[in-house]
This record gives structure tokens, C-alpha cells and sequence, in this order.
């Protein structure tokens, strides 16, 4: 007990000071903390809704917990992105007290600067022992700019188990008893279920800290310590499996990924290491519009320094250097090298050129080719002097580094370069491929994360711990208590003046009676219903955010969603609702099994909202209004009288070996989608445009009544608009069908069966040997397919 209080007493001033700190530097939230969060309506009120889901769920029984009430017909919605279920059971006796999820988020918001930096306080202050050190490296990772870029990020800013759980790993190499073996399990697991992203790095990196360090302390020979090691990882995935099992299975049934050219759209590029958010004081206004959110990944002046001292002052084995070759030739060549790197900085700032001499065409848009020409340059220049080899051997020996710092330092620099993503890029110019491309094809897990630029969250936790034994090694030579008191409150308040990003931006967000009052008649409803809000098309994320954050009131079961993906049923519906209110889209909910439509007018942005009501008063036979309050129009869906109608089987006509296929685009390929495979098909390969067009010829004059085209495991990829052509004898063409502003059917049972999703073209009886559909649509972002198509008649 007395070792515990003097411990105590030794770090008051540093839990004091990460506390008073984690309170100024997210100014002024600590004055709005239960009406405002941070950055906007959109993430914050998503995390919200979740923490409110997973308490109200606790509360009540599980059942459902996976679908949450967001996203149906879908299941397992839940899991569409972080939950942030760490955080929630931390939130839980707040809400217990105060009733209000706004105050439990922004309470959790402030402590995570001080998990951060109390976390990385006790990893140094284990590994140098200096309290000095200590308190620098947690201001570092407590305050860094990328903090502040992702306010509106709750899950990314809970990364203070990270430094707690390589505490706990370092005490166990040192000691490998059960009490260290758990509390790095423990941080783990809170470090999983509180961001599955740095979730995933941890695994990444702690498993290569325990072979690295079970090699070099010797334990690689001991059975007890595998024993134990495995016994520990074992309860790691038992306890986690249950928690994360829903994920795999919830984005299979999904069909989610993250193709590469989208993370390759999200990795940093080199400049990006430059930019802060715009608020930042320091360098805001120089480097504040270099990267959006994603890419405000500067490691700031000061970290960067101390990390420079400790590795061009660490401890170096004495060697003999030979003279300095001073020739003019090597001179001349040093000179030309810098001269040739202006060019490159040049080459990418400006796109490069290109110019013609006659029949010589000299062009250099790219930075590959003069890159490696660069470094070929410089390796050559380095292997022809033995001096600068050996100058560069000795200032790049890390046999004088200890093995922690060993881990550190390769921490850093390859964290560094997988943040870098699938392609190492500079001002959008391709440079070389990234390592990251190995985890992206190989490692589980990683070909579901979008970003990669996150890894600069363990970049930085790693030169956070090199710049502690920077300022260890300072303190020892500042010997006095006042030098090193001064010493380090001098390098304190440069880090905080250069990470400083105050006011916060906030959003002022409806709590209590100010809630709209339409939401107390959802909460009226049938416990069961079903309820879609509009706008939903043209909405906003902040708009889906705040469907879902009201739905704590009420606990009704929503179409709406918003979350890290997608589920292609959901974005089709939000297609399909920039008609509503039409007879296609209200059939359309009342086939998903919509109960209520809630139709926000003052939320509509392309359109008039007024003027949605007014279309409706079309379709009384189909809705039927039940409440009307400033603005809000509460409607209930009528259900259709069940008609059970006589229809034909339709069969496939003609001899499918017969018909030949060709298109405007890829026209080669057209012939796969009469191959009778489902996962082979045609492709636009290019985001659709009018006049694309797809021609079959049958063989022989044919009676047809149906066209079916399957989108077999690509649901989006449908044509937005299309006209059916038919002739006889290929030059005389009438229309047989068109539809400009088409969308699938879509059923409860189908929504997430890939394999039913098809585009159905029914007419009236032709006799026709050519078959011709052309898009009358275009879209910006999805390509057109046909997996397979057929033709049939009754």
C-alpha cells in the first residue's frame, strides 16, 4: 500500500497535468459538453446511436443485437462499421446518472486525450525511468495533429491502450508471469473493441514485438513461456471471437471490400506528412489545406528533433574513420545529385512536360523512371567512396541500439511506409509500389480497411517512445533539477504551441424537449413497424446521422443507416427514392415491408420538400396521412389486397448455341454473357454513358415477351436508363420497352442474395431476330454489366 501511494504521489503531477491538458486542448467543448459534439452531426451522432444501441440492447436482452434497428431489410447492420463497444460500458454509468448520451460521448471524447497520454506516460517512463521523458512522449501522443483531424472520430481517438499494452508486453519479456501475460491481453482487447483499425495493427505489431523479443531475450527455447504464451492468445480469441465473428460474417453476406483502387485513394503521399487541420494555430495557416481529414498527418517540428538527437547522439562503437575524400570529381558529382533532386521536387510540383523536336517527341509526365535513375545515382556514388561508406555505415549501425529501441525505430519507419499504401505516391505522381500491397493480398483483414494513412497513428506512437529516450538522455546531462525543469518546460510548451487546435469546431446538436416532436409519435407506433425517413436520396450524412441519433427516442426499426459501407440493397433504395413518391417507389416499400414513411420537408435539398407532399395526395389509395407537425408528415403505407394472379411460366426461346452478341464497348467480350456462366460476363470496364449500347442477334426470327439480364454478385451495375430495340431484319427497329429512371425489384428474402439480383424488361409479344438495348442514362460512378441474358416467351 505504501509503494502504491508513493507511486501515486510521484505521478499526481503528470495525471494532473494530462487531465488539465486533455480539458484546454479540446476548448471549448467543456462548456457545451451535453448539447454540442465535436465537428459535426455526421460520425459523433453515429457513435452515438451505437453506444445507445449497445446499452439499450444490455438492458433489455440480445436478441437482434447485430442488426440493430438501422438498415432493414439487412441484417447484421451493426457491424457495418465500428461499434465502439469499449467505449459504450464506459459510457454506461454516466448515461446511468445523467440520462443523456450527448454528455457520455464528450466525457469519453476529453478522457481519450488523457488515455493517450497517460498511456504513453507509463511505456517511457517504464523504459527509461525518466519521469522527464515521460511527460514529453505523452504530450506527443496525446496532442498530435492527426488527433485533431479525426474529432468526428471517436474509435480512431482511442488509441491509449496501444502504449499499455506494449507496457504490459515489455514487463512480461522482463518478467513472464500471468499478471503481466493478462494485462496485455486486457489492453488488447480494449484496444480491439474500442477501434477495429488500430485493433488490427496491434496484432500486426505485437505479434512481431513477441518473436522479436522472445529471439533476442532467449525465450524462444522455453516450452513454459510458448505454453503460456499460447494458453494467452487462445483467451484472447475466445473472448474476442464472439465479439468479431459477426463482422466476417455480416460483410460476407454484404459482399464488402475495399477494392484497391480505393485504399490507394486513401494512403498518404509524402506531402501529406506536412498538413495539420485547418484550425491548427501553429501551422494551420500554412499547411492547413494540403490533406483533408484523412491526410492531416503531420508528426510536428519539436517530435521530430528530439527523435533526430536521439539517433545522431545515441552511444556509437568506436571505429577508426578513414580521411574524407574531398575530390573534385566527387564534389562535381554531389553537386549534379542536388541539383538532379531540385528537378524532381520540380518534376512533381509542376506534372513535368513534354516537348516535340521534329520527329523526337521528349516527354516526362511521370516520376518513376527519373526516381530510380536518382537513387541508382546515389547508390553508385556511394559505393564508389570508401570514405562516405564507412561515414554512412557508422551514423546507420544500430549495433549500438538496445532491442526496445531496435523495435521502436523499425516500428516507425515501416508503419511509416505502410501508411504510404498499395503505391508510394507524391502530389498524386506515382513513384514506386508500397509494402502495403503485401498486407492488402496476404494478411486477413486488411483488404477490409479503407485506410491506410491510419498507420500513422502507430508511426507515431513509436517516435513518441524514441523522443522519451531523447529527452532521457537531455536529463542527464541537464543535472541540476532546475536545468531539466526548465529544460523540459520549454519542450512542453513548444509541443503544445505547435499541436494546439483550439476553438474545436462543434455542433450544436437537439437534446431533451427540443427533440422534434414527431419523433414521441414514432415512439407510439407498433413496437414492430418498420419506418423509412425522407429524404433519403437526397440526404446528407448529417441528416442520416441524425435519423439514426433520434431513433434513441424511440427505438423503432429504420431503412435508414449510415456507417462505414454500404449494402448495395440500401443504395439502390436511395436511388430508387429520388422518385418518390411514385407508384413504383411506394410499391417498392410496401415489398420491403415499410410500415410508415416520415417525410421531413425542410430536410430536402435538391427539391422542394412541399412539393413531396403535394405528389403524394396523388396515391390517398396508397398512404394513407396520420400526423402532421411543423413540418414533419407522419404517413402509414396501406397495404395492397393479396391477388393471386394466373400467370404463364415463361421459357427460353430459341437455340442459345445460335446467338452472337456484340456492343459498343468490349464488344470481344460480349460473348460471356451467353456462356451460361453467372460469374463470367460483359462490362462497360467505364462508368456508364448514354448510348452504350448491347446487341443480340437470336439466330432466327424469334417470338420474345421478356428480357432478363443478370447481375449475378455485381447488384449496382444495372443500367440507370434504358431503351429495348427489336427488328427482324436489322434495319428496321421499333421500341419495345424503355425506362429512363430504372431500378431493381427488391424483396425481403433477396436483399442480400446477390445471385437474384436481375433487371427484368417485359413487352408485349414481338417477333424479332435482333435485340438491341441502349442506355439513356448515364452514371458517374458504376459501370454497366450483364452477367448472363435471356429471352423468353409464354
Amino acid at each position: 500500500m505504501i509503494s502504491f501511494r508513493n507511486r501515486f504521489v510521484k505521478d499526481f503531477f503528470a495525471l494532473s497535468l494530462f487531465s488539465l491538458l486533455a480539458i484546454v486542448m479540446t476548448y471549448p467543448l467543456i462548456f457545451h459538453l451535453s448539447n454540442h459534439v465535436p465537428s459535426d452531426l455526421g460520425d459523433p451522432l453515429m457513435k452515438v446511436w451505437a453506444m445507445a444501441w449497445n446499452l439499450h440492447k444490455l438492458g433489455i436482452g440480445l436478441a437482434n443485437f447485430w442488426d440493430g434497428n438501422i438498415f432493414f431489410p439487412h441484417h447484421g447492420a451493426l457491424a457495418y462499421s465500428d461499434y465502439v463497444f469499449a467505449q459504450s460500458l464506459f459510457a454506461s454509468p454516466i448515461v446511468a446518472i445523467s440520462h443523456n448520451f450527448i454528455l457520455a460521448f464528450n466525457i469519453l471524447f476529453i478522457f481519450s486525450f488523457f488515455l493517450s497520454g497517460i498511456g504513453m506516460f507509463y511505456l517511457v517512463l517504464h523504459l527509461t525511468q525518466s519521469r522527464w521523458a515521460a511527460v514529453v512522449s505523452g504530450l506527443i501522443f496525446a496532442f498530435f495533429p492527426y488527433r485533431f483531424a479525426h474529432i468526428s472520430h471517436l474509435e480512431l481517438l482511442y488509441l491509449g491502450w496501444l502504449p499499455l499494452c506494449f507496457l504490459f508486453l515489455h514487463k512480461f519479456f522482463e518478467n513472464p508471469s500471468a499478471k503481466n501475460l493478462v494485462g496485455a491481453g486486457v489492453f488488447f482487447i480494449l484496444q480491439s473493441l474500442s477501434c477495429a483499425y488500430y485493433g488490427l495493427y496491434l496484432a500486426l505489431f505485437a505479434g512481431v514485438f513477441v518473436l522479436y523479443f522472445a529471439v533476442k531475450k532467449g525465450f524462444v527455447r522455453h516450452k513454459v513461456f510458448w505454453l503460456k504464451l499460447t494458453i494467452g492468445a487462445a483467451a484472447i480469441f475466445l473472448i474476442l471471437l464472439p465479439l468479431f465473428f459477426p463482422f466476417i460474417r455480416a460483410h460476407q453476406n454484404a459482399s464488402f471490400g475495399r477494392p484497391l483502387w480505393e485504399v490507394t485513394e486513401y494512403s498518404a503521399q509524402l506531402q501529406h506528412f506536412l498538413a495539420v487541420p485547418p484550425w491548427n494555430r501553429a501551422w494551420g495557416w500554412l499547411t492547413g489545406r494540403i490533406g483533408a481529414q484523412e491526410w492531416q498527418l503531420f508528426p510536428g517540428i519539436v517530435p521530430l528533433f528530439l527523435a533526430g538527437l536521439w539517433w545522431f547522439k545515441r552511444p556509437k562503437a568506436a571505429r577508426a574513420l578513414p580521411k574524407k575524400s574531398a575530390t573534385k570529381a566527387f564534389l562535381l558529382w554531389d553537386c549534379l545529385l542536388v541539383l538532379y533532386l531540385v528537378y524532381l521536387v520540380w518534376l512533381g510540383i509542376s506534372g513535368g512536360f513534354s516537348f516535340q523536336l521534329g520527329f523526337l517527341e521528349v516527354s516526362s509526365r511521370h516520376l518513376q523512371g527519373p526516381s530510380l535513375i536518382f537513387g541508382f545515382i546515389l547508390l553508385l556514388r556511394i559505393a564508389l567512396d570508401p570514405s562516405l561508406k564507412s561515414r554512412l555505415r557508422r551514423t546507420f549501425q544500430v549495433q549500438s541500439l538496445d532491442v526496445a529501441e531496435r523495435f521502436y525505430f523499425s516500428a516507425m519507419i515501416v508503419s511509416w511506409l505502410f501508411s504510404l499504401g498499395p503505391i508510394v505516391k507524391i502530389l498524386n505522381r506515382e513513384i514506386i509500389p508500397g509494402p502495403y500491397l503485401l498486407l492488402y493480398k496476404y494478411v486477413p483483414g486488411f483488404m477490409g480497411l479503407r485506410v491506410p494513412a491510419r498507420f500513422a497513428a502507430v508511426m507515431m506512437l513509436a517516435l513518441s517512445v524514441l523522443c522519451g529516450w531523447s529527452v532521457a538522455r537531455l536529463a542527464i546531462k541537464w543535472r541540476s533539477a532546475k536545468k531539466k525543469w526548465l529544460g523540459v518546460t520549454a519542450v512542453s510548451a513548444l509541443i503544445i504551441f505547435e499541436f494546439a487546435s483550439i476553438p474545436l469546431p462543434l455542433a450544436e446538436v437537439k437534446v431533451g424537449q427540443e427533440i422534434p416532436l414527431i419523433y414521441t409519435d414514432l415512439r407510439n407506433l407498433p413496437a414492430q413497424c418498420i419506418v423509412i425517413e425522407l429524404p433519403l436520396a437526397e440526404t446528407s450524412l448529417d441528416q442520416s446521422s441524425l435519423y439514426m441519433y433520434y431513433s434513441i427516442h424511440h427505438w423503432r426499426r429504420l431503412v435508414n443507416g449510415t456507417s462505414g459501407f454500404y449494402p448495395p440493397g440500401y443504395i439502390i433504395l436511395s436511388e430508387a427514392m429520388e422518385y418518390f413518391p411514385s407508384e413504383r417507389t411506394i410499391d417498392l416499400l410496401n415489398n420491403l415491408g415499410v410500415d410508415y414513411i416520415l417525410v421531413h420537408t425542410g430536410l430536402y435539398q435538391k427539391r422542394d420538400g412541399t412539393s413531396v407532399i403535394e405528389n403524394l395526395k396523388k396515391y390517398q389509395h396508397k398512404v394513407s396521412l396520420l400526423k402532421e407537425v411543423q413540418g414533419d408528415f407522419l404517413y402509414r403505407l396501406l397495404r395492397p389486397f393479396a391477388q393471386k394472379e394466373q400467370t404463364e411460366a415463361f421459357s427460353e426461346v430459341g437455340e442459345r448455341s445460335r446467338w452472337r452478341a456484340s456492343a459498343s464497348l468490349n464488344s470481344d467480350k460480349a460473348e460471356l454473357a451467353l456462356d451460361g456462366n453467372p460469374l463470367t460476363g460483359w462490362s462497360t470496364k467505364s462508368p456508364q454513358k448514354e448510348g452504350d449500347f448491347f446487341s443480340l442477334d437470336l439466330g432466327s426470327i424469334q417470338k420474345v415477351e421478356k428480357v432478363e439480364l443478370s447481375l449475378a454478385e455485381k447488384p449496382l451495375e444495372f443500367p440507370r436508363g434504358y431503351r429495348l430495340e427489336g427488328s427482324a431484319d436489322g434495319a428496321s427497329w421499333s421500341v419495345l420497352a424503355e425506362d429512363p429512371d430504372y431500378f431493381p425489384e427488391l424483396q425481403p428474402e433477396m436483399i442480400e442474395d446477390y445471385s437474384k439480383y436481375k433487371v427484368e424488361i417485359p413487352f408485349a409479344s414481338h417477333e424479332v431476330r435482333y435485340l438491341r438495348i441502349i442506355l439513356t442514362r448515364a452514371h458517374k460512378d458504376y459501370r454497366w454489366s450483364i452477367q448472363e441474358i435471356s429471352c423468353k416467351s409464354r
